[in-house]
């Protein structure tokens, strides 16, 4: 059963990378800004049998729920997700994303996000072909994104970023938290993790899988 996790999760990687450097050479070719969707009002995303997703339940408590911090207001805990780390906690309901949400409304971490990110997201979503999850359908998601995630302005571009990520598609998540000063960056992606010694030493940004991440463990 782990066996068939991890290949789903496999093919769901192949594909986010597929998507988003579709979506790039479709923007260059329009000669268009690399940002695919600006927000989604009325848009209808499908699932992978071409149908509306229905609204799947999901074991997290509702979005309008009051959260009650249990840190200063200074410790924000800024809290950068990459896209597949986002699919194994509301899409996949991967088990070590379990207590992910009671951290958040528990005020352990907060999340933010670019409009980049959520664009990629819609892409990955709205295109389909994912394998099946145990969470939220598409649309819910990224409702539950909408309601979760605090959207921050996207670091100005720049020929020389502080960090170089070897995969470019993974380079706007690094951006982003170090522009950002996060305290973490949760991704399993390889070309990411290779950074984590370099974004703590010189940005303060710790770079962790989501099986290692534990914001409630955290001093």
């Amino acid at each position: 059963m782990l066996w068939a996790v991890d290949v789903a999760k496999s093919v769901c990687d192949v594909q986010i990378r597929a998507v988003s450097r579709a979506a790039d050479n479709t923007a260059k070719s329009a000669e268009k800004p690399t940002i695919i969707f600006t927000g989604f009002p009325g848009r209808k995303l499908h699932d992978h049998n071409g149908c509306a997703p229905p609204l799947a339940p999901h074991p997290f408590a509702p979005m309008n729920q009051p959260i009650v911090g249990t840190h200063s207001q200074p410790e924000l805990r800024l809290t950068v997700l990459d896209t597949q780390a986002v699919l194994d906690w509301l899409y996949f309901s991967d088990p070590v994303t379990l207590h992910w949400e009671a951290w958040r409304q528990a005020g352990q971490w907060q999340w933010v996000a670019g409009v980049a990110m959520r664009d990629e997201l819609g892409y990955v979503l709205g295109r389909g072909g994912l394998p099946a999850g145990k969470g939220m359908a598409a649309q819910a998601l990224m409702d539950a994104f909408d309601a979760r995630a605090r959207i921050l302005h996207e670091p100005a571009p720049t020929l020389a970023p502080p960090l170089r990520c070897t995969d470019p598609d993974d380079q706007k998540f690094i951006d982003f938290a170090v522009a950002h000063h996060t305290t973490w960056l949760v991704s399993r992606d390889r070309a990411v993790l290779k950074l984590k010694r370099r974004a703590l030493v010189a940005h303060g940004v710790h770079i962790l899988p989501p099986a290692a991440w534990a914001p409630a463990e955290a001093p």
